[in-house]
């Protein structure tokens, strides 16, 4: 199944039938960090960050890119106006070497918008104690390959001088910046692949997957049986709205 950018986000949104949703709701689900007991405590939850809401709800008008979780949104309108237009966040700068072009920024403005707004990654979320701005994240949340090729091929022409964008910056003056000893590069003489990038780079806890499929793996067995049964309930598949 390929994923139009226009449609992954509508594919989470899909209403449950009510007999699926009841039997759903048996399934009592243990949780790193805050307790989710049904189903709507994976499924329209927000995660626990600095700008994230403490539930989903509308908020009118998201800016550009985050538009698509204007009904139903874990962030605000102010988080998004300074996503598109701060060129740094939490003190971390795409452009630690070149300024990236338009339209490889636009894919990391667009996976921004994801991580801060939406309320479909509850399957896929941990503990993350050694983090002052969040006391969760995403684990293997899943990346269509599809996509992840588009983001690629955007990109690769761009530059970077690591691998890991998670743990591999000098972080002495306070603002990511490249290590010693190191060559900004363009993305395609750092990442051999598309998925290599998608995985190396640690795009936000994602797992890239060959396809839009039930085989993505979240973080132990009864959420992974939870997101399978969405996934029949979708009829589209929960791994497509990964990016958008």
């Amino acid at each position: 199944m390929s994923c139009a950018m226009s449609t992954c986000v509508t594919d989470l949104e899909i209403i449950m039938s009510f007999r699926l949703y009841y039997f759903l709701l048996l399934l009592l689900l243990s949780s790193e960090g805050r307790e989710r007991k049904i189903l709507d405590d994976y499924l329209n939850t927000c995660l626990d960050g600095k700008n994230h809401k403490l539930r989903p709800g509308p908020e009118g008008t998201l800016f550009q890119k985050c538009a698509p979780w204007n009904k139903r949104s874990c962030c605000q309108r102010n988080v998004t106006k300074s996503i598109h237009t701060s060129d740094v966040w939490f003190n971390f700068s795409w452009h630690h070497c070149a300024p990236l072009s338009p339209q490889c920024q636009s894919y990391f403005i667009q996976d921004l918008c994801f991580y801060e707004c939406t309320p479909n990654g509850g399957p896929w979320i941990v503990q993350d104690s050694g983090m002052k701005i969040r006391k969760e994240r995403y684990f293997n949340l899943p990346l269509c390959s599809d996509e992840c090729n588009k983001w690629w091929n955007s990109c690769k022409s761009d530059s970077t001088c690591i691998e890991n964008w998670t743990r591999g910056f000098d972080w002495s003056t306070g603002t990511n910046k490249c290590p010693k000893n190191t060559q900004c590069k363009k993305f395609s003489k750092i990442y051999k692949s598309a998925k290599d990038f998608c995985s190396r780079r640690q795009l936000r806890g994602r797992q890239m997957e060959q396809r839009c499929s039930r085989s993505s793996r979240s973080p132990d067995v009864k959420r992974r049986r939870l997101r399978r049964e969405r996934i029949d309930a979708d009829g589209a598949g929960v791994v497509c709205s990964s990016l958008v």
